[in-house]
Parts: C-alpha cells; sequence; structure tokens
C-alpha cells in the first residue's frame, strides 16, 4: 500500500466534515441534542482514526489484522450515531 499524498489526506477529511455537516444539519432541523458541530468533530475524529491505522500499518508482514481500526474504540460513535 502506497502512503497517501497530502491532498488525498485532505480530501478525505473534508468528504468526511461534509458528510458529518449532512447528518449534523439533520439532527438540528429536528433538535436533536448532538447537532452540527458534533457531529462534523466525530465524522473527521473517526476519520482520522481509521487513515491513521493504515498509514501505520504500512506494509508490514500480517499487516491485515493491523489495517482494521479497533472496534473498541469505534463503538461509543457508533451508539451515539444511533440515538
Amino acid at each position: 500500500m502506497t502512503p497517501l499524498s497530502d491532498v488525498e489526506l485532505i480530501q478525505r477529511l473534508l468528504t468526511a466534515a461534509l458528510l458529518g455537516s449532512i447528518m449534523g444539519f439533520e439532527r438540528e432541523l429536528r433538535q436533536k441534542s448532538a447537532g452540527l458541530r458534533t457531529n462534523i468533530l466525530i465524522a473527521i475524529g473517526s476519520a482520522l482514526f481509521t487513515l491513521m491505522s493504515y498509514e501505520l500499518a504500512g506494509e508490514a508482514p500480517g499487516a491485515g489484522a493491523a489495517r482494521r481500526p479497533d472496534r473498541r474504540c469505534e463503538s461509543p460513535a457508533g451508539v451515539r450515531g444511533a440515538s
């Protein structure tokens, strides 16, 4: 796996921010507790966590498992998203 260029990294983070803002805007319209800012921060944080795990794993032998983010860390964001 080749490392991501800076442009591609920024594109992925901006995409995460855009999708998070769409979800947050919808929640703001329905007057839910976690709104626009919260969803943008969660989306960017999740994207950073996933991208970082891919970058740190690199091409090491047996890196298949290391490329999968730790599910225990992601589950709280999923639970929050289900509310």
